[in-house]
This record gives structure tokens, sequence and C-alpha cells, in this order.
């Protein structure tokens, strides 16, 4: 029986990409926000009540980016796979343990990324083995 785990420096590429779709969308929020909030002025008068939802925005996100980012390494640390003489076994936090035999295994797939993903009869059965995975002693 072999297991393999993450390589935990792979979740540093991960948190790199959420951020590259977090950031540009947090920046164009708060450009329609202060947009609006000028725009409903309308009287030249800029008053620091236009700019608390800019504040709140920017408070929401950033909470929510750091706890989606604690979840994912959370995720991601805990993915184990154990491949044993007749079964191909995946385990990993806030997910369904997915338990193969060699007889439910369709298809396996090497993809473009580097990831491989292991089909099984039932597509909610299938893994997915992301090109971090490294050999760990069992």
């Amino acid at each position: 029986m072999k297991a393999y785990k993450n390589n935990l420096e792979g979740f540093s590429e991960i948190r790199t990409k959420m951020l590259f779709i977090f950031i540009p969308l947090i920046l164009v929020i708060l450009v329609i926000n202060s947009w609006a909030g000028f725009i409903d002025i309308g009287r030249g008068e800029i008053s620091a009540a236009s700019f608390v939802p800019v504040v709140f925005v920017v408070g929401a996100f950033t909470f929510s980016i750091a706890r989606s980012l604690n979840r994912q390494r959370k995720i991601f640390k805990s993915y184990l796979l154990i491949i044993g003489d007749d079964t191909i076994e995946r385990e990993q936090a806030m997910t369904p343990t997915i338990l193969l035999k060699k007889n439910e295994i369709k298809e396996i797939v090497k993809c473009k990324n580097g990831s491989i993903v292991i089909k099984a009869q039932k597509r909610q059965d299938s893994i997915i083995v992301s090109k971090h995975v490294v050999n760990r002693e069992a």
C-alpha cells in the first residue's frame, strides 16, 4: 500500500491564482462603488459618508478572502491518496472519502496542467490527483 500527499509548497501557486481572481474583482467593485458615490453627491461636495461603503466592501472582501484561503489550505494539506493492491482511496478534509475498486475505474486521463483524473463509472466518484502530489511512506 502506498500513500501520497500534497507537497505543501504547492499551495503558494493556488493562493496566487486565487488572488489574481479576487484582487481585480475587488478593484472593479471599489471603482464602481466610488464612482456611484461621487455621482450621488452631485453637489460637488465630498462627504466622509460616501466612503463608508467602500471601507465596508474592502473589509468584507478581505475577511472573505482570508477565510477562503484558510479553508483551501486545510483542504490542500489534508489530501491523502492511498493506492492498495485492489483499491484507490482519496481522503480529504471537508469532503467525503472516495474508495474505488480497480473494476470501478473507467479511465485514467493526464491533463495538460499535470494533474491526473481517475474516472469512475459514477461521475461523482472520480478522483483528481493534482500535480503537487508526492510520495509518502505508509
